[in-house]
């Protein structure tokens, strides 16, 4: 496996979690895969900055860090995706953390196995000692809004394979499935039209991808991602709140254009 990775993360107030982020991404085995690291700050008030500048003097690769002035998130992803390099394009929360040190050589093998796939998208795996409203939201919906959940598509299997010992499953890419975040690795030719935008959006971007009713994604037994969702259920109605300021935010900008 040959190619270039490009870690897309944005950050803010994520001082007591990056760290393990970017020592997930360190300990992976890469063989001939080069990769590339952006942070993207969205103005944290807390000691998110310092953290990553200790990591990248203590580590044999450094995390790039961006400001992005515009605070949400995927106006920083765009950010970063402009100056990366990467034949595959990886985005990852401050909060996770990929699990194991084979994550990314069995992620681009699999995509490489399906040349045709549009993406990989990681598992959201427990982790031991793990809340069960973490537990829950991850293992069993797989997702962190589980209303999202009910209501989404559902993709349908369309083949499998094993390559190297690792079983990879393909699967139909429908209209209003949501996927793209958290461990999600983009094929940079298949979003190259999404590349020049101001505001890289997992969900537009997929629901422009699933026009395509060939676009499909593989996944793969036991690779994934822990996502540190909710450590209770008051971290749970934060979170949706922020989600629900975000989107309210993003919409009074776009009315502003």
């Amino acid at each position: 496996m040959v190619g270039v990775v490009s870690f897309i993360i944005p950050v803010f107030n994520e001082s007591t979690r990056i760290e393990c982020c970017l020592n997930s991404i360190q300990r992976q085995e890469r063989g001939d895969l080069e990769v590339e690291i952006f942070t993207i700050d969205g103005g944290s008030t807390d000691a998110t900055l310092e953290v990553i500048e200790k990591w990248n003097d203590a580590n044999e690769f450094s995390a790039k860090i961006l400001i992005n002035e515009r605070k949400i998130a995927e106006f920083g992803k765009a950010l970063a995706i402009k100056e990366a390099r990467g034949d595959y394009i990886i985005l990852l929360d401050g909060d996770n953390e990929l699990v194991g040190e084979h994550w990314l050589q069995q992620a681009v093998a699999g995509m490489e196995a399906f040349p045709e796939c549009v993406g990989f998208e990681s598992h959201y795996l427990s982790r031991p000692g793990d809340l069960g409203l973490n537990h829950f939201l991850t293992t069993c919906l797989h997702i962190s809004d589980s209303l999202a959940w009910f209501i989404a598509a559902k993709p349908e299997r369309l083949s499998e394979k094993l390559v190297n010992g690792q079983t990879y499953q393909s699967y139909s890419l429908p209209l209003g499935y949501p996927c793209g975040a958290n461990g999600f690795i983009y094929r940079r030719s298949a979003i190259k039209r999404f590349l020049n935008e101001d505001t890289f959006e997992e969900g537009q971007i997929t629901l422009g991808l699933a026009q395509n009713e060939v676009a499909h994604f593989i996944m793969a037994d036991g690779v994934g991602v822990h996502h540190d969702m909710v450590d209770g259920w008051g971290s749970f109605i934060r979170n949706r709140a922020k989600i629900a300021l975000k989107h309210r935010t993003r919409s009074q900008e776009k009315a502003s254009w």
